[in-house]
């Protein structure tokens, strides 16, 4: 992706609240949780330089407007490291949603409402932190179906889908793209209209 094209997308998204920065733990080890804040869900994510891939999808498929709102939301961030580490099919066939080139499981043509139920699915309405959320917990998503809160091998907390073969939009039907669970690698980064955590996986509904 070329430089130029990543700075016209922030200006899109952000306008003139590009120039800010994001909280400098934003992707990195620890919490930002006590850092006071003055910005919403999509802005806080645009002013990173940690979710270049999220901020495409968001903007195709006009989802960031939802993640201004007044919420609150609680979103799930997986970062350009946990897009990279999702199948190659899988990764081609989210990009190619808004673009007119289709995609390598939506057939010829974009998909956007197909693409936004991914987006939606990465976030639950309400404010959670890390302290409400426990092992066996679920989850009721923007777009209607259900993510499960699991316990991770490092004695911290994932996401996972709990019936990727049975939920609606889903892209894990007939055992496709069934993912892993996504742990939480930095909880309660506190925006104005919500919580971010950032994830180290992609949700798939």
């Amino acid at each position: 992706m070329h430089s130029e094209d990543l700075s016209g997308r922030r200006r899109l998204l952000l306008g003139a609240a590009a120039i800010l920065a994001a909280p400098a733990l934003i992707g990195e080890t620890g919490s930002a949780a006590a850092q006071p804040t003055t910005r919403n869900i999509a802005d806080i994510l645009a002013g990173s330089p940690n979710f270049n891939t999220l901020l495409t999808v968001l903007s195709r498929a006009g989802f960031v407007d939802q993640l201004r709102g007044p919420g609150p939301l609680t979103a799930f961030a997986p970062t350009d490291a946990a897009f990279d580490a999702a199948p190659a099919s899988l990764r081609q066939d989210l990009l190619a949603q808004g673009t007119g080139g289709g995609g390598t499981l939506s057939g010829a043509s974009p998909d956007l409402v197909r693409l936004r139920a991914v987006l939606e699915y990465h976030a639950v309405r309400g404010p959670y932190r890390a302290a409400d959320l426990r092992p066996d917990m679920t989850l009721t998503t923007v777009n209607g179906n259900t993510v499960r809160v699991v316990a991770a091998g490092n004695g911290g907390l994932a996401l996972v889908n709990p019936a990727p073969a049975t939920q609606s939009m889903g892209f894990g039907a007939g055992g496709l793209n069934v993912m892993p669970p996504a742990p939480i690698i930095q909880p309660d980064v506190i925006a104005t209209n919500g919580i971010i955590h950032v994830i180290g996986g992609v949700l798939l509904p």
